[in-house]
């Protein structure tokens, strides 16, 4: 029976003849009774959620009105246009896409246009007036005192040069920044004031560019005694380029609270949205969808608080949910999704809970792995055995053939492979643009001046990273600290293969950039687990075994969870064959060892680690606590930067002190924003 041909009213009356298995099953018993409670699926990897999704469509009541949220428009589009099996009369859409036909509604039918870069552009449009305070600043240089300065600019303003194309890109960089703390706050639906979007800046590790090097390094080379080297130099002027970013940083949220203000402004006047905005405007405006009387959620692990917003307004007005996910795969919480999402809405939501517990990808040795981090996985009854075995990290670049996947917790491994098979002729490349724009990134806030390429470019690099790694570590931002060694590791690796390529640092970063994509059509794909997540391939190569799960750096439950989930995910990849590839660290150069396990180093869990409930209000609570520790401990920038939070906090108080408010934004309301 041809089951992908068949149109809505035929699978309607057949579907129960299709091979489902008992949770399967069991499900749609439930739905059929009727649902007096919300339900949430807890689906392991492989189970085959879209088939399920498909079912419970038959299974609900043809009368009810009824809606699915899929995670992306490409499951989107299956379901509504491609399968027969959905009716027309099921909305089937992703979330900001019922986001965007909210707005649509506000705007009376007209469709607001979603401008991608928005933010960017405003971003532009806040340095202007920064521009115009630094003039003032300057002037009144010349005509006041010290104390009066100081008073008048607590934080003085900060310029970026732009006279060489090294120093464009440090402002385009911040602008990027700009943009980042917009997205994330419209995301969490975080308040729009400097002390939360600062607090986004620490959670969420958004990196904070640099303006100006504090002196010339090629000069200060010339003056200091000639035993004195390049790296101590530069760390004599540690505290003068900590204060310079300070000054980006504190600028930088203001100008982030102003463009978000003004964002507001420009989507109600002139319907021009972000992409985000398609989500946080429904909530920041009050939007309320059309009632349903079903609505199937896709991948809710995952959903961020401007997500789940709108998931609950639906509930609020008498709407079944029936959300199908895996907490155990919840592994985006650092870009913007809620980490607690599953349990958070099944507490809220007092949501009844039922498994789906057969998994149809993987061969049955890969499930019994997974299934020390995740008990409930099993293997299907037509499941082969699969193979399992280990490979020299040196090999792997011959060894492996097109569509093979190569998958890593890191980034660094992930270019030495990728740069020695495309030395090979292979195309090859890793997933994620956005990954080779971190490393450009770094390279850019390490090195200021083109001068430095390629001569002192290792030593600048080694300065800058150790001295913000150890800044990360001492404010217990272990993870943050790691993700740094990373980069910093994988922009070496980069240097020490094609830097004698490049004639300048642009071109240098270019090639970096170059190496990364999102093209599906690469002979061999490498990437991280993240970006691994919903990829499968016959066979699979873990590089990195040795080190996973990484738990060392994780300093919060969640956190720690992560890790163990990254690890779940990576073991539930592959359809056919998993190889394991241990690969050399610092302190480990010799993983000769690792070859011998059977796992390549592999430390599988003595209990399973799966998040309870009751864990999760704990380590709610102890977040909590730690975050209410660092603010007590927290050093304010300065007692004027105190007097200015307070300002934004009391605008009475503003309007007494308004000489100090010196930024000429065109909108008066919205200026105090940089004060």
């Amino acid at each position: 029976m041809d089951w992908a041909e068949m149109d809505a009213a035929e699978w309607r009356r057949k579907y129960l003849e299709f091979p489902w298995n008992d949770y399967q099953l069991n499900i749609f018993e439930k739905i059929r009774d009727g649902l007096e409670d919300h339900l949430m699926v807890g689906a392991v990897a492989g189970s085959g959620k879209t088939t399920l999704l498909r079912g419970i469509v038959a299974a609900l009541p043809a009368s009810k009105k009824t809606a699915i949220l899929a995670f992306n428009s490409h499951i989107a589009r299956e379901l509504r246009d491609e399968d027969k099996r959905i009716p027309g009369r099921v909305t089937c859409c992703t979330a900001h896409a019922m986001g965007l036909s909210l707005l649509r509604g506000y705007f009376g039918g007209a469709t607001p246009e979603v401008e991608d870069n928005k933010y960017y552009r405003l971003a532009q449009d806040s340095y202007q007036f920064l521009l115009r305070e630094c003039s003032k600043y300057e002037a009144d240089k010349l005509k006041m005192t010290e104390e009066e300065l100081e008073k008048k600019y607590p934080i003085p303003p900060v310029k970026f040069p732009e006279t060489s194309k090294e120093e464009k890109a440090r402002l385009r960089a911040f602008f990027r920044f700009i943009k980042n703390i917009c997205s994330f706050a419209h995301k969490t639906l975080s308040d729009i004031d400097p002390s939360s979007l600062e607090k986004i800046i620490s959670y969420y590790d958004i990196d904070v560019p640099s303006s100006i090097e504090p002196r010339n390094l090629e000069d200060k080379g010339k003056k200091d005694n000639e035993e004195d080297s390049l790296a101590s130099s530069i760390k004599a002027d540690l505290d003068e380029f900590i204060e310079l970013n300070r000054r980006v940083l504190y600028w930088g949220i203001r100008s982030a609270v102003w463009c978000l203000k003004k964002g507001n402004q420009v989507a109600r006047e002139n319907m021009v949205i972000s992409y985000d905005e398609m989500l946080y405007l429904p909530y920041a405006w009050g939007l309320i969808p059309a009632r349903k009387d079903y609505v199937l959620i896709d991948e809710v692990q995952d959903a961020s608080p401007a997500q789940l917003d709108l998931y609950k307004k639906y509930a609020s007005q008498g709407a079944r949910l029936i959300m199908v996910g895996d907490p155990n795969q919840a592994i985006m919480g650092f870009a913007g999704a809620d980490a607690y999402a599953w349990h958070r809405i099944k507490s809220e939501l007092n949501a009844f809970e039922m498994p789906l517990s057969v998994c149809y990808r993987c061969p049955s040795k890969h499930i019994s792995l997974a299934q020390t981090v995740v008990p409930e996985i099993k293997s299907a009854a037509s499941a082969s055995e699969g193979f399992l075995d280990t490979l020299d990290h040196n090999k792997l670049p011959t060894v492996a053939q097109s569509k093979d996947l190569i998958i890593c917790r890191k980034t660094e491994p992930l270019i030495s492979i990728c740069l020695k098979m495309i030395s090979q002729g292979v195309y090859a490349r890793v997933r994620g643009r956005d990954l080779g724009r971190s490393l450009t990134a770094l390279v850019r806030k390490a090195c200021k001046q083109e001068a430095v390429f390629p001569n002192t470019f290792i030593e600048v690099l080694n300065c800058h990273c150790k001295s913000n790694i150890d800044s990360l570590m001492e404010e217990g931002k272990e993870q943050a600290a790691e993700s740094l060694r990373d980069r910093w590791r994988a922009v070496k690796v980069c240097f020490k293969s094609f830097h004698e390529e490049c004639s300048d640092l642009s071109e240098f970063c270019d090639r970096v950039e170059d190496l990364f994509s999102e093209d599906q059509n690469v002979s061999i794909a490498l990437s991280t687990i993240h970006r691994a997540k919903g990829s499968e391939a016959n066979r699979i190569f873990l590089v990195g075994s040795n080190y996973l799960p990484f738990l060392f750096r994780a300093k919060f439950g969640w956190q720690k969870q992560a890790e163990w989930n990254l690890l779940y995910v990576a073991l539930t990849r592959a359809k056919k064959e998993l190889i394991f590839v241990p690969y050399p660290t610092e302190k480990e150069p010799d993983v000769s060892n690792y070859l011998k396990h059977p796992l390549g180093g592999i430390k599988l869990p003595q209990t399973p680690p799966s998040l309870s409930s009751q864990e999760y209000r704990e380590n709610k609570k102890e977040e909590r606590q730690s975050q209410a520790d660092e603010d007590l401990d927290e050093v304010e920038w300065s007692v004027a930067q105190a007097k200015t939070l307070e300002q934004v906090k009391n605008p009475e108080s503003e309007k007494k002190n308004k000489s100090t408010c010196s930024i000429d934004s065109p909108i008066a309301s919205e200026s105090a924003a940089f004060i």
